[in-house]
C-alpha cells in the first residue's frame, strides 16, 4: 500500500445500496477537495474521471456493499486509493494488451481500464481479505501521448 494512506486528506465512503447518487455525491466531494488543494481544473477531471470509473464499475459488477475513496497530494501529483468489498476482481489480470481490440461490443467492458492506463500512472491492484484496493497517482500533468508512444515503441 502507498505509504500516504495514512494521512487520508480525503476520505470518501459510501454504503450499500450504490446508486447514480453517490456518482454525483463523489464528484462534487472530490472537485471541491482538489479545488481547496488549488489543483488545476484539467488536473481535477482526470481525478474525478478515473475515480467515477471505478466507482461505477463497482456499482454496477462487484455486489459491494461500500466503497471507500482516500485520497493525498503527493509532491505535484495526486495519490488515490479506492477500495470496495465485493467480488474479487483484478482490473489487469487480462492479458490483453491491445486495447483497440476491446472497441468490439462483446468487450466493452474493459474500456474503462484502458482510459484508467492513459490517465493514470503506478496503477496498482491488491486482494486485502475481502476488499480490492485499487492504488494510483493521476500527474498533474497530463500524459504526453508522443512519450507514451515512443516507450512503447522502445518496449517492442
Amino acid at each position: 500500500a502507498f505509504s500516504w494512506l495514512r494521512t487520508r486528506l480525503i476520505d470518501i465512503r459510501f454504503d450499500a445500496p450504490l446508486d447514480q447518487r453517490q456518482v454525483f455525491k463523489l464528484r462534487a466531494d472530490l472537485m471541491v477537495w482538489l479545488e481547496a488543494q488549488g489543483f488545476p481544473a484539467d488536473t481535477s477531471y482526470r481525478v474525478v474521471t478515473v475515480v467515477d470509473e471505478l466507482f461505477c464499475n463497482t456499482m454496477e459488477y462487484s455486489g459491494a456493499h461500500y466503497t471507500q475513496i482516500q485520497s493525498d497530494t503527493q509532491g505535484p501529483d495526486i495519490a488515490v486509493a479506492f477500495k470496495a468489498d465485493g467480488i474479487a476482481f483484478d482490473p489487469f489480470e487480462s492479458t490483453q494488451k491491445d486495447y483497440s481490440l476491446y472497441l468490439n461490443a462483446d468487450t466493452d467492458r474493459r474500456l474503462g481500464l484502458y482510459l484508467i492506463s492513459r490517465i493514470a500512472k503506478d496503477v496498482r491492484y491488491t486482494r486485502l481479505g475481502s476488499e480490492n484496493l485499487v492504488e494510483f497517482v493521476v500527474p498533474a500533468e497530463p500524459p504526453d501521448p508522443m512519450k507514451r508512444r515512443q516507450e512503447r515503441a522502445n518496449a517492442s
